[in-house]
């Protein structure tokens, strides 16, 4: 039976940090009465309650009001840590290399992928111990009361930014009626549907990413979340890099004013280059590289049927 993520956090705390279910609750659970005078962190003195009510309640019976402030929270914790002499690099370590909040997150609008993002990111981002400490606990405390890794990045991010520390910024949306560019491929009908596989070392590395027939279209990214982003990169591309979508019945790419680019790699070897804001056309064959060596390659795909549609 798979795990839910508030499951997951108090699993991790306990597994790794030795923080018992009583004590991790009497932390994050908000100190304000409800209707009978009893406030959550006091109601958590009972393990009947607790266990039942918190640890293993289904996520969508968990109410806000349980909760005290994340960032109050992850503070919390910290001294409590900090108390038992765990150093700050060891807890960005422990959480950074637990597998069990991706788990339980599972592959739901790739939740699981964003959220492992996210720290890989938060890692690369500074060197100060004590803050990516404090960042990567709000992010998994707020992920595992909320299962909204989309929430939980806000806050990390708001708390990263009012210290001047960096982490990640918005990336627009590209216009999704723009025009092909001048260096468009000539192709007599293109495919109504298409998809992505992810290439390592020139290997599939994954089952093809269905893009979106919709006006928005598919958003690639670190940071990607929705039901037709697409998360499976490696760290040193963008929160929200390139989106792929169809316009006038051609399939159009735009990067998203990404950090470290995007090339497009036609079938005969060439390569283009994206600037950003300029919208490129896409075929079967083509392959697009993100950043560094994030590889997709452009398939055509049957076009999904209204069973599947309503199915997804």
């Amino acid at each position: 039976m798979s795990s839910t993520s508030i499951e997951a956090l108090f699993a991790l705390f306990k597994g790794e940090f030795g923080v018992s279910h009583r004590e991790l609750a009497t932390l994050i659970l908000s100190s304000h009465p409800l209707a009978d005078g009893m406030s959550p962190a006091q109601r958590a003195e009972n393990t009947t309650w607790l266990t039942r009510y918190v640890v293993h309640a289904p996520m969508d019976s968990l109410q806000d009001r349980l909760f005290a402030d994340f960032n109050l929270s992850a503070r919390r914790v910290h001294h409590l840590l900090g108390q038992r002499c765990r150093a700050d690099r060891d807890i960005f370590q422990v959480i950074n290399g637990s597998s069990i909040m991706t788990n339980a997150l599972g592959s739901a609008d790739q939740k699981a992928l964003v959220y492992r993002n996210a720290l890989l990111r938060l890692n690369a981002s500074f060197d100060d111990a004590t803050e990516k400490a404090r960042a990567a606990l709000i992010l998994t405390i707020a992920s595992g009361c909320t299962d909204n890794v989309t929430l939980a990045i806000g806050l990390a991010q708001a708390y990263l930014r009012s210290n001047g520390l960096p982490f990640h910024e918005a990336t627009p949306c590209p216009d999704a009626l723009a025009q092909p560019s001048s260096d468009s491929p000539s192709i007599d009908t293109p495919p109504d549907s298409i998809g992505l596989i992810r290439l390592i070392d020139n290997r599939v590395a994954s089952g093809p990413y269905r893009i979106s027939t919709s006006g928005a279209g598919t958003t690639i990214g670190a940071l990607a979340l929705g039901k037709d982003a697409i998360a499976d990169v490696n760290v040193d591309v963008s929160a929200e890099h390139l989106r792929v979508w169809r316009s006038q019945g051609h399939w159009l790419a735009q990067d998203l004013n990404s950090t470290n680019g995007s090339a497009l790699i036609r079938s005969n070897g060439s390569c283009v280059f994206l600037t950003p804001g300029a919208s490129v056309e896409i075929v079967p064959g083509d392959c697009i590289k993100l950043a560094n060596n994030t590889l997709f390659s452009v398939i055509a795909m049957a076009a999904e049927s209204s069973t599947a549609k309503e199915d997804a």
